[in-house]
């Protein structure tokens, strides 16, 4: 637990913009509510195909542990691979340790037909702007 508040809380400098700064153990305490869910992005940010599989599932279970007694709700059940970073046995790793969907860096469509709930493309809003990326959602019949 210590890891994942210490990770929450550093001594950002100065000139960050304080909206860039990680969440303080507070504001993820805060966050959940009906339109806001949390999801786990590993607790140290070291790319999870790079560590040995039992390394691997200490990262997935850990960060689901530490959220989960952050915030007081439920385990989180939305990963997104540090540094989008998965692999087939990755990706079993995952869903092993609780996880139903999770998101990796690249930018692709969805193919309804045809998906892996863990290996989804990333939605980014910075780069179509939280309208454009709702208007997107909505036509696609969310």
């Amino acid at each position: 637990m210590a890891k994942l508040t210490d990770l929450l809380t550093p001594g950002a400098p100065e000139q960050v913009d304080p909206l860039c700064r990680p969440m303080t153990p507070k504001m993820v305490r805060e966050a959940p509510s009906r339109w806001i869910t949390l999801g786990a992005h590993g607790r140290s940010h070291t790319p999870l195909t790079a560590l040995p599989p039992r390394e691997r599932c200490r990262e997935l279970e850990g960060a689901r542990e530490e959220i989960a007694a952050l915030t007081g709700a439920g385990p989180p059940v939305g990963l997104a691979y540090p540094h989008g970073s998965s692999d087939a046995e990755t990706r079993a790793l995952a869903a092993a340790a609780g996880y139903r969907w999770a998101v990796t860096t690249r930018s692709a469509r969805i193919d309804l037909r045809n998906y892996d709930p863990l290996a989804l493309p990333r939605l980014d809003a910075g780069q179509r702007g939280v309208h454009g990326m709702l208007r997107g959602v909505h036509a696609a019949g969310y």
